[in-house]
């Protein structure tokens, strides 16, 4: 729930503001499942691009990892046969793997929409550039054929002229 406060605020990134927030929130939590203190060790440990953000994919690793260590520490649970706390804790990963699902889920209907409008801004910028390109072309046919039009009627002209002048000469 954390994150969906501070996520979002930088195209979908969580920066050292975030996930100093959510060490606030979660620090003793954060610190037994990742060994992490501070925002720099969280930063080493998962931004894979090292642009100082954690990007979406990189949110749901940290989800992820948190799931593994969480599935580690019951499947010791089960092992030393403390079946009870076993139980509780798996039922504690299906609501986080189901809570992963679902940011997943908003991640990809997000990032789909950004994708939409890409496209329709391309195809929008294409069909511009299409009308512009035949509108020159039209136009310079239009000034062609006015220019040829009247030429051949100058040549009409001309060639009546002097048929006028051959007949009356002829005559």
């Amino acid at each position: 729930q954390t994150l969906l406060t501070v996520d979002f605020r930088k195209e979908g990134k969580i920066g050292e503001t975030g996930i100093q927030e959510l060490l606030n929130q979660h620090s003793k939590t954060l610190q037994e499942l990742l060994l992490v203190k501070t925002a720099e060790d969280v930063l080493y440990l998962l931004d894979e691009d090292e642009d100082g953000f954690l990007n979406e994919d990189e949110q749901i690793l940290l989800f992820s990892t948190v799931k593994e260590r969480m599935q580690t520490s019951a499947e010791e649970l089960c092992s030393i046969h403390e079946y009870s706390l076993y139980k509780s804790v798996m039922k504690e990963i299906r609501l986080l793997e189901a809570q992963i699902l679902q940011y997943q889920d908003h991640l990809r209907t997000k990032t789909h929409g950004k994708e939409v409008e890409l496209y329709q801004e391309f195809k929008a910028q294409k069909l511009d550039e299409f009308t512009q390109e035949w509108e020159k072309t039209f136009e310079k046919f239009e000034i062609e054929s006015r220019k040829k039009f009247q030429q051949q009627k100058t040549n009409k002209k001309k060639n009546l002229k002097n048929l006028t002048k051959n007949k009356t000469l002829t005559t």
